[in-house]
């Protein structure tokens, strides 16, 4: 029986241990690492928001998906879409760009017609119909694996295990029989680690075709969709292809993830080519603090920051919010409109945030790094970073915070600069007319 009191490391250690080789672990796992990380889990079958979403397309858009195709894309909206003016994933749209549209059958899960190009279809006909199915296997599912819930019990996790296999049985069948109809040369993913895509994965495989799935933020050994500590893994679940940024995250991901070194693409990042690769140019003499937030630490950050603003008056800082805007009063407090990091970043002395991917991003641009350790998230998920780059410096007090500042202020911005080329592989276009036509004359 798991000790509740050991971390979430520990108690993900013991159980990845105790339920290797079990039936479903590497889906259920995600699940469960998704619990432990904060405090619930994003179980499928809310069909309510599903049915709102499908309300907002058109006819043809929600028939899309049996279109016939060279390509086929799945993307998460919330991955894949313009976002107060800035788009959030360059990379699933440049490899469409390269592969051309006419080739491409583009379907988006969650997502409403307001929000996608009048070109992407939507994934509703095939999330609703498994969820249909899933509730008409899910009493034989419970019976079948009632032990597994149980068991996870002793760990202190509860997991609806029925809800998540029924759901992801359900799907996997639709998709299998899809297929069988026709199939396209690969198929695209912005993530994997959900019961509906490790459904598409497991059809693909079985039928045949290629799976690759595009990074699309953070990764690290805390990220229990990718990293595992038990021996064994189940390959099944997750894509044949795993397109990164750089030559950093295929040495991460080399060791207990779910994804071989010869799996991994180094591709590059197509946002960041966009910008020209210099140190920002401060045109003030005021030092200025850009704060990245995250939704789901957001008010324990808000917190940290108004106590630093007040002890420290002289300095100005911009909070960037992902999607909830704070309301601060405090005169070197400034809070951002959504979006556009890239324009903003290159403004400032210094970055700041917890856990986000803009930490490396920042580096490209010759920003140093604060991270705020709050919760212990910044350890947990941004540990290659503290360990090996000198430009990001991880803290716990406000005490720490004027000291780190002191220290990164300091630093030379061309060797903040040097730091990042490892995260991000420069000529992304050329990277990725390598894979795709690897004959075609450079």
């Amino acid at each position: 029986m798991s000790n509740n009191k050991a971390t979430a490391e520990q108690r993900m250690k013991q159980i990845d241990q105790a339920f290797v080789g079990q039936p479903f672990w590497s889906l259920l796992r995600v699940y469960v690492g998704f619990k432990l990380f904060d405090g619930q889990s994003a179980v499928e079958g809310s069909q309510t928001g599903r049915i709102k979403s499908a309300k907002t397309w058109s006819l043809k858009q929600l028939l899309s998906i049996f279109i016939r195709k060279k390509y086929l894309f799945i993307g998460n909206a919330s991955d894949l879409l313009v976002v107060n003016g800035h788009v959030s994933h360059r990379l699933f749209y440049s490899t469409i760009k390269m592969l051309g549209e006419s080739n491409c059958n583009v379907l988006l899960k969650g997502a409403n017609r307001q929000a996608a190009p009048a070109i992407y279809g939507s994934l509703f006909v095939f999330e609703a119909t498994s969820f249909v199915l899933a509730q008409i296997l899910k009493p034989f599912i419970y019976f079948r694996y009632a032990n597994l819930r149980k068991k996870l019990l002793k760990f202190h996790v509860d997991l609806n295990v029925s809800q998540i296999i029924s759901y992801h049985v359900a799907a996997y069948w639709l998709w299998k029989s899809h297929f069988c109809i026709g199939k396209p040369k690969q198929i695209f993913l912005s993530d994997w680690y959900n019961a509906f895509q490790m459904a598409i994965i497991r059809a693909a495989k079985e039928a045949g075709i290629e799976t690759i799935e595009f990074q699309h933020g953070m990764l690290s050994p805390g990220h229990y969709g990718y990293f595992y500590y038990s021996r064994e893994y189940d390959a099944q679940f997750n894509a044949d292809r795993f397109f990164c940024f750089g030559s950093h995250f295929t040495r991460l991901l080399a060791s207990k993830s779910v994804y071989r070194p010869e799996q991994m693409v180094v591709i590059g990042h197509p946002t960041l080519d966009l910008y020209q690769r210099q140190s920002a140019i401060i045109t003030t003499e005021k030092q200025i603090v850009l704060v990245t937030l995250q939704d789901l630490i957001l008010d324990q950050t808000l917190a940290f920051i108004q106590k630093t603003a007040e002890a420290l008056p002289q300095v100005e800082f911009w909070l960037l919010p992902r999607t909830k805007v704070p309301q601060i009063l405090q005169s070197n407090v400034k809070v951002l409109p959504p979006g556009k990091f890239y324009d903003w970043i290159q403004q400032v002395n210094v970055h700041v945030t917890v856990f986000s991917s803009t930490a490396y991003e920042a580096l490209y641009f010759g920003c140093p790094n604060i991270l705020l350790n709050i919760e212990n998230y910044a350890v947990r998920f941004m540990d290659d970073l503290i360990r090996e780059n000198t430009s990001t410096i991880v803290v716990n007090t406000l005490e720490e915070f004027v000291g780190a500042l002191d220290s990164v202020s300091a630093l030379d911005r061309q060797s903040v600069l040097k730091s990042a080329e490892s995260y991000f592989s420069p000529e992304h276009q050329l990277q990725l007319r390598k894979y795709f036509q690897p004959d075609r004359p450079i």
